[in-house]
C-alpha cells in the first residue's frame, strides 16, 4: 500500500521501471539513427489502466515509462526509429505469483511473441501501443434458459 510504501523502496522501483529504460534508450538512439527497421520496444504493463490495491507505485512507475515511451516515439521518427510499448496483463513471474491456479494467466512467452511481433514488422509500420491480456478459461454458471 502507497500509505506503508518506504522511500528507498519507492526509488528502487522508479530506477527499475523509469530511470533504466531511460538510460538505455537515450543510449540507443545515437546507435540506431538511420537503420531500417530500428525498433525499441518498452515492456510496460496493464496496471496504470485499471487502479488496484497495493499496485500503485508499480503502475505509476509503469505510467512514467508509457509516457516516455510517447515522447520519445514522436521525437525519434524523423530518425526512423520506431518507438513502441508492449502492455501486458497478468503474466506468470516471481512478480505476480497467482494462489493456486495460475494456468489462466499469460506465459512469458506470449509476452516475448507480442516484442517480437511489434520488433520484425515492416519497417514503414509500427504498432505504437500492444495491449496482451491473458482469456480465461473459466466455468460459469448460466441461469436456466426460458
Amino acid at each position: 500500500p502507497i500509505a506503508s510504501f518506504a522511500t528507498d523502496d519507492f526509488r528502487r522501483v522508479i530506477d527499475t521501471n523509469v530511470l533504466g529504460p531511460f538510460l538505455l534508450m537515450r543510449g540507443a538512439l545515437p546507435l540506431l539513427a538511420g537503420r531500417d527497421g530500428a525498433t525499441i520496444v518498452n515492456v510496460a504493463s496493464l496496471a496504470p489502466t485499471v487502479a488496484q490495491p497495493s499496485l500503485g507505485v508499480y503502475a505509476a512507475s509503469k505510467a512514467a515509462l508509457l509516457a516516455l515511451t510517447d515522447a520519445l516515439r514522436e521525437e525519434a521518427r524523423e530518425d526512423g526509429i520506431r518507438v513502441a510499448s508492449v502492455l501486458p496483463g497478468s503474466t506468470r513471474t516471481s512478480l505476480f505469483a497467482a494462489e493456486g491456479d495460475d494456468s489462466w494467466m499469460l506465459d512469458p512467452d506470449d509476452v516475448a511473441d507480442a516484442i517480437l511481433r511489434v520488433a520484425t514488422a515492416p519497417p514503414r509500420a509500427l504498432q505504437s501501443r500492444v495491449e496482451v491480456r491473458p482469456v480465461r478459461r473459466r466455468r460459469r454458471e448460466h441461469p436456466p434458459r426460458r
